[in-house]
Protein backbone atom coordinates (compact mmCIF):
# COMPACT_ATOMS: atom_id res chain seq x y z
CA UNK A 1 0.00 0.00 0.00
CA UNK A 2 1.69 3.18 -1.22
CA UNK A 3 -1.12 5.53 -0.18
CA UNK A 4 -0.27 7.91 2.66
CA UNK A 5 -2.07 10.70 4.46
CA UNK A 6 -0.64 13.99 3.20
CA UNK A 7 -1.31 16.72 5.77
CA UNK A 8 -1.79 20.26 4.51
CA UNK A 9 -2.69 23.42 6.37
CA UNK A 10 -2.43 27.18 6.10
CA UNK A 11 -2.12 29.64 8.99
CA UNK A 12 -3.00 33.31 8.72
CA UNK A 13 -2.22 36.22 10.99
CA UNK A 14 -2.93 39.92 10.67
CA UNK A 15 -2.41 42.96 12.90
CA UNK A 16 -3.89 46.29 11.89
CA UNK A 17 -3.95 49.78 13.37
CA UNK A 18 -6.01 52.80 12.30
CA UNK A 19 -5.25 56.28 13.58
CA UNK A 20 -7.39 59.39 13.01
CA UNK A 21 -5.25 62.50 13.25
CA UNK A 22 -8.12 64.87 12.41
CA UNK A 23 -11.36 64.77 10.38
CA UNK A 24 -9.33 65.07 7.16
CA UNK A 25 -6.30 62.89 7.90
CA UNK A 26 -6.34 59.12 8.48
CA UNK A 27 -3.58 56.49 8.60
CA UNK A 28 -4.09 52.73 8.20
CA UNK A 29 -1.29 50.26 8.92
CA UNK A 30 -1.33 46.47 8.77
CA UNK A 31 1.16 43.61 9.14
CA UNK A 32 0.20 40.15 7.93
CA UNK A 33 1.80 36.72 7.72
CA UNK A 34 0.79 33.51 5.97
CA UNK A 35 2.28 30.04 6.44
CA UNK A 36 1.36 27.24 4.02
CA UNK A 37 2.53 23.72 4.85
CA UNK A 38 2.22 20.45 2.95
CA UNK A 39 3.85 17.06 3.43
CA UNK A 40 4.09 13.93 1.27
CA UNK A 41 5.29 11.11 3.59
CA UNK A 42 7.16 8.07 2.34
CA UNK A 43 5.54 4.63 2.19
CA UNK A 44 7.54 1.53 1.23
CA UNK A 45 10.56 3.49 0.11
CA UNK A 46 12.35 0.25 -0.72
CA UNK A 47 10.21 -0.06 -3.87
CA UNK A 48 10.88 2.51 -6.63
CA UNK A 49 8.27 3.89 -9.01
CA UNK A 50 7.65 1.31 -11.76
CA UNK A 51 6.06 2.04 -15.14
CA UNK A 52 4.94 -1.02 -17.11
CA UNK A 53 2.71 -0.92 -20.22
CA UNK A 54 -0.61 -2.60 -19.61
CA UNK A 55 -0.70 -2.16 -15.84
CA UNK A 56 -1.07 0.85 -13.56
CA UNK A 57 2.13 2.45 -12.29
CA UNK A 58 2.95 1.68 -8.70
CA UNK A 59 5.73 2.19 -6.23
CA UNK A 60 7.29 5.20 -4.56
CA UNK A 61 7.06 8.29 -6.76
CA UNK A 62 6.97 11.85 -5.48
CA UNK A 63 7.21 11.40 -1.72
CA UNK A 64 9.35 12.07 1.33
CA UNK A 65 8.93 15.78 0.62
CA UNK A 66 7.80 18.84 2.54
CA UNK A 67 6.68 22.21 1.20
CA UNK A 68 6.67 25.28 3.42
CA UNK A 69 5.89 28.80 2.28
CA UNK A 70 6.05 31.72 4.69
CA UNK A 71 4.95 35.12 3.42
CA UNK A 72 5.25 38.43 5.26
CA UNK A 73 3.55 41.69 4.28
CA UNK A 74 3.69 45.19 5.76
CA UNK A 75 1.52 47.95 4.30
CA UNK A 76 0.68 51.51 5.27
CA UNK A 77 -1.68 54.06 3.68
CA UNK A 78 -2.35 57.68 4.53
CA UNK A 79 -5.63 59.33 3.42
CA UNK A 80 -6.08 63.10 3.23
CA UNK A 81 -9.23 64.97 2.20
CA UNK A 82 -8.93 68.51 0.89
CA UNK A 83 -11.80 70.15 -0.94
CA UNK A 84 -12.87 68.04 -3.91
CA UNK A 85 -9.75 65.86 -3.67
CA UNK A 86 -9.19 62.66 -1.73
CA UNK A 87 -5.45 61.91 -1.66
CA UNK A 88 -4.01 58.53 -0.75
CA UNK A 89 -0.36 57.57 -0.53
CA UNK A 90 1.56 54.73 1.07
CA UNK A 91 3.68 51.67 0.56
CA UNK A 92 3.67 47.87 0.65
CA UNK A 93 6.66 45.67 1.50
CA UNK A 94 6.47 41.90 1.08
CA UNK A 95 8.83 38.98 1.47
CA UNK A 96 7.79 35.57 0.15
CA UNK A 97 9.27 32.30 1.44
CA UNK A 98 10.83 34.08 4.40
CA UNK A 99 12.08 32.34 7.55
CA UNK A 100 13.81 29.57 5.59
CA UNK A 101 10.81 27.75 4.23
CA UNK A 102 10.69 26.42 0.69
CA UNK A 103 10.50 23.16 -1.20
CA UNK A 104 12.35 20.52 0.80
CA UNK A 105 12.52 17.94 -1.96
CA UNK A 106 16.08 16.61 -1.55
CA UNK A 107 14.99 13.03 -0.87
CA UNK A 108 12.74 12.98 -3.94
CA UNK A 109 15.77 13.08 -6.25
CA UNK A 110 17.59 10.21 -4.53
CA UNK A 111 14.94 7.62 -5.50
CA UNK A 112 15.16 6.45 -9.14
CA UNK A 113 12.20 5.53 -11.31
CA UNK A 114 12.13 2.62 -13.78
CA UNK A 115 10.28 2.05 -17.05
CA UNK A 116 9.84 -1.29 -18.83
CA UNK A 117 8.99 -1.90 -22.48
CA UNK A 118 6.55 -4.70 -21.75
CA UNK A 119 5.33 -7.21 -19.14
CA UNK A 120 7.91 -9.80 -20.17
CA UNK A 121 10.81 -7.44 -19.44
CA UNK A 122 9.19 -6.60 -16.12
CA UNK A 123 9.01 -10.29 -15.23
CA UNK A 124 12.71 -10.62 -16.13
CA UNK A 125 13.72 -7.54 -14.05
CA UNK A 126 15.01 -5.91 -17.24
CA UNK A 127 14.04 -2.19 -17.35
CA UNK A 128 14.62 -0.12 -20.45
CA UNK A 129 15.05 3.20 -18.62
CA UNK A 130 16.06 4.53 -15.22
CA UNK A 131 15.26 8.20 -14.53
CA UNK A 132 15.18 10.78 -11.73
CA UNK A 133 18.85 10.15 -10.90
CA UNK A 134 19.95 13.17 -8.89
CA UNK A 135 23.71 13.71 -8.75
CA UNK A 136 26.48 16.20 -8.06
CA UNK A 137 27.94 17.25 -11.47
CA UNK A 138 31.33 17.95 -9.91
CA UNK A 139 31.79 14.65 -8.07
CA UNK A 140 29.26 12.29 -9.63
CA UNK A 141 27.89 11.38 -6.21
CA UNK A 142 24.18 10.85 -5.58
CA UNK A 143 22.59 14.11 -4.51
CA UNK A 144 19.21 15.67 -3.81
CA UNK A 145 18.62 19.34 -3.14
CA UNK A 146 16.10 21.55 -1.41
CA UNK A 147 14.86 24.74 -3.06
CA UNK A 148 14.58 27.50 -0.45
CA UNK A 149 14.45 30.89 -2.17
CA UNK A 150 13.18 34.25 -1.02
CA UNK A 151 11.59 37.09 -2.97
CA UNK A 152 11.31 40.66 -1.67
CA UNK A 153 9.32 43.50 -3.18
CA UNK A 154 8.49 47.12 -2.40
CA UNK A 155 5.71 49.25 -3.84
CA UNK A 156 5.05 52.98 -3.25
CA UNK A 157 1.94 54.71 -4.57
CA UNK A 158 0.12 58.05 -4.80
CA UNK A 159 -3.55 58.38 -5.73
CA UNK A 160 -5.95 61.31 -6.15
CA UNK A 161 -9.73 60.86 -6.39
CA UNK A 162 -10.88 64.19 -7.79
CA UNK A 163 -14.62 64.91 -7.76
CA UNK A 164 -14.58 67.24 -10.75
CA UNK A 165 -18.39 67.48 -10.80
CA UNK A 166 -21.19 66.07 -8.65
CA UNK A 167 -21.62 63.26 -11.19
CA UNK A 168 -18.00 62.93 -12.37
CA UNK A 169 -14.99 61.56 -10.48
CA UNK A 170 -11.53 61.34 -12.04
CA UNK A 171 -8.89 59.13 -10.43
CA UNK A 172 -5.20 59.71 -11.10
CA UNK A 173 -2.52 57.44 -9.68
CA UNK A 174 1.13 56.54 -9.91
CA UNK A 175 2.79 53.44 -8.46
CA UNK A 176 6.45 52.48 -8.29
CA UNK A 177 7.40 48.82 -7.95
CA UNK A 178 10.71 47.18 -7.09
CA UNK A 179 10.98 43.40 -7.30
CA UNK A 180 14.37 42.71 -5.81
CA UNK A 181 16.62 40.04 -7.27
CA UNK A 182 15.74 36.67 -5.68
CA UNK A 183 18.12 34.87 -3.37
CA UNK A 184 18.24 31.48 -1.69
CA UNK A 185 19.39 30.25 1.69
CA UNK A 186 21.55 27.39 0.34
CA UNK A 187 23.50 29.23 -2.39
CA UNK A 188 21.86 26.95 -4.92
CA UNK A 189 20.99 29.35 -7.75
CA UNK A 190 22.80 29.16 -11.07
CA UNK A 191 23.23 31.69 -13.84
CA UNK A 192 24.48 31.80 -17.41
CA UNK A 193 27.81 33.58 -17.82
CA UNK A 194 28.70 34.77 -21.33
CA UNK A 195 32.42 34.59 -22.09
CA UNK A 196 32.86 36.32 -25.41
CA UNK A 197 31.79 35.96 -29.00
CA UNK A 198 30.89 38.23 -31.88
CA UNK A 199 27.52 36.68 -32.65
CA UNK A 200 24.66 35.40 -30.56
CA UNK A 201 25.51 31.81 -31.54
CA UNK A 202 29.15 32.29 -30.49
CA UNK A 203 28.13 33.81 -27.16
CA UNK A 204 25.88 30.81 -26.44
CA UNK A 205 28.62 28.36 -27.48
CA UNK A 206 31.16 30.06 -25.18
CA UNK A 207 28.79 30.50 -22.23
CA UNK A 208 29.04 28.57 -18.99
CA UNK A 209 26.63 27.77 -16.16
CA UNK A 210 27.95 29.20 -12.89
CA UNK A 211 26.84 29.12 -9.28
CA UNK A 212 25.48 32.69 -8.94
CA UNK A 213 22.21 34.58 -8.37
CA UNK A 214 19.84 34.31 -11.34
CA UNK A 215 19.57 38.08 -11.86
CA UNK A 216 22.41 40.58 -11.98
CA UNK A 217 20.44 43.32 -10.27
CA UNK A 218 17.07 44.92 -9.59
CA UNK A 219 15.06 46.95 -12.10
CA UNK A 220 14.23 50.25 -10.37
CA UNK A 221 12.45 51.82 -13.33
CA UNK A 222 8.98 50.31 -12.81
CA UNK A 223 6.74 53.38 -12.80
CA UNK A 224 3.07 52.57 -13.35
CA UNK A 225 0.68 55.47 -14.13
CA UNK A 226 -3.08 54.86 -13.91
CA UNK A 227 -6.24 56.80 -14.65
CA UNK A 228 -9.91 56.07 -14.03
CA UNK A 229 -13.24 57.81 -14.61
CA UNK A 230 -16.64 57.35 -12.97
CA UNK A 231 -19.56 59.22 -14.57
CA UNK A 232 -23.28 59.17 -13.84
CA UNK A 233 -25.22 60.69 -16.78
CA UNK A 234 -28.49 60.53 -14.83
CA UNK A 235 -27.08 62.54 -11.92
CA UNK A 236 -29.23 60.35 -9.66
CA UNK A 237 -26.81 57.50 -8.92
CA UNK A 238 -28.81 55.06 -11.08
CA UNK A 239 -26.41 54.42 -13.98
CA UNK A 240 -22.70 54.85 -13.18
CA UNK A 241 -20.31 54.37 -16.09
CA UNK A 242 -16.76 53.47 -15.19
CA UNK A 243 -13.59 53.23 -17.27
CA UNK A 244 -9.91 53.01 -16.49
CA UNK A 245 -6.49 52.13 -17.82
CA UNK A 246 -3.12 51.61 -16.18
CA UNK A 247 0.30 50.02 -16.24
CA UNK A 248 0.98 47.10 -13.90
CA UNK A 249 4.12 45.14 -12.97
CA UNK A 250 4.63 41.75 -11.37
CA UNK A 251 7.55 39.41 -10.72
CA UNK A 252 8.23 36.03 -12.25
CA UNK A 253 6.75 33.09 -10.36
CA UNK A 254 9.11 31.15 -8.09
CA UNK A 255 8.60 28.04 -10.23
CA UNK A 256 10.29 29.83 -13.15
CA UNK A 257 13.50 30.26 -11.17
CA UNK A 258 13.34 26.67 -9.88
CA UNK A 259 13.08 25.22 -13.38
CA UNK A 260 15.56 27.54 -15.08
CA UNK A 261 18.14 28.36 -12.40
CA UNK A 262 18.77 25.26 -10.28
CA UNK A 263 20.96 22.90 -12.26
CA UNK A 264 24.64 22.50 -13.23
CA UNK A 265 27.15 23.10 -11.78
CA UNK A 266 25.28 22.57 -8.48
CA UNK A 267 22.86 19.78 -9.32
CA UNK A 268 22.00 17.46 -12.18
CA UNK A 269 19.28 14.96 -13.11
CA UNK A 270 20.31 12.01 -15.26
CA UNK A 271 18.47 9.32 -17.22
CA UNK A 272 20.02 5.95 -18.10
CA UNK A 273 18.72 3.75 -20.94
CA UNK A 274 19.65 0.41 -22.40
CA UNK A 275 20.55 2.12 -25.68
CA UNK A 276 22.99 4.58 -24.04
CA UNK A 277 25.84 2.32 -22.86
CA UNK A 278 27.88 2.38 -20.73
CA UNK A 279 25.27 4.39 -18.78
CA UNK A 280 22.52 1.78 -18.43
CA UNK A 281 19.82 1.13 -15.79
CA UNK A 282 20.81 -0.54 -12.53
CA UNK A 283 17.69 -2.21 -11.20
CA UNK A 284 17.04 -3.33 -7.63
CA UNK A 285 15.20 -2.68 -4.41
CA UNK A 286 16.35 -0.33 -1.68
CA UNK A 287 16.68 -0.95 2.01
CA UNK A 288 15.01 2.36 2.93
Amino acid sequence: DFTTIQPQYTNYGNLSHTHIFNPNLLNEMAVGATRAYGEAPLAHGEIPLLNVPGIASYGTGFSDATFIQNNLEWRDMMSYNRGSHNFKFGFRYAKDDAWKGGAKFANVFTRPQFSFNNLFDFALDDPFQESNIGFNPQTGESKGVDFRPYFSSLGIFFNDDWKARPNLTITLGLRWEAFYAPGDYDNFFTNMEFRGGNTFQERIANAASVNAPPLNGTDLNNFAPRIGVAWDPTREGKMPIRAGVGVFYDRFAGQFFHDAQTFAPVFGLATARKDTPPVVPVYGLSRT
